[in-house]
């Protein structure tokens, strides 16, 4: 692979996988959420 064609590769997995694991983080937080406001 030419050296441009590795640095898109690394910028597009970067972009998927970044959104994949923000994604996950959001539903951790908003299942937090949820289970914090049934205990009261």
């Amino acid at each position: 692979m030419t050296t441009t064609a590795t640095v898109m590769m690394i910028l597009i997995c970067g972009l998927v996988w970044g959104g994949f694991v923000s994604l996950l983080f959001r539903a951790a937080k908003s299942e937090g959420r949820k289970r914090a406001r049934g205990r009261d």
